[in-house]
């Protein structure tokens, strides 16, 4: 199962785009709009809660592996994109 099939990962690539996109227009000279900034703050929100339950109700993690990677996500985002990156496929277990 590679990383790029799930949807998780989907969301936290546009989470990204809009964190992105916000910055690049906070620091310009337009007018500031919320919006993208607002967007991006729901969507890594989706992401994190979705990485939390993916790692809690995982089978292939032992116990001590499922608190190391929810201690690791406790930064909300990079912890949980690390995961993913590492975790690519299913019985095959890096930690």
């Amino acid at each position: 199962m590679k990383i790029f099939d799930k949807g998780p990962f989907i969301l936290g690539v546009l989470a990204v785009i809009c964190w992105g996109l916000s910055f690049q227009f906070r620091s310009g000279e337009t007018t500031f709009n919320p919006a993208l900034t607002i967007t991006g703050l729901i969507l890594s929100g989706l992401y994190w809660f979705w990485m939390i339950y993916i790692i809690g109700s995982s089978s292939h993690l032992e116990k001590d592996q499922k608190t190391f990677w929810l201690m690791a996500i406790s930064v909300p985002f990079f912890g949980a994109f690390i995961y993913q990156l590492l975790h690519q496929v299913k019985n095959k277990i890096i930690s």
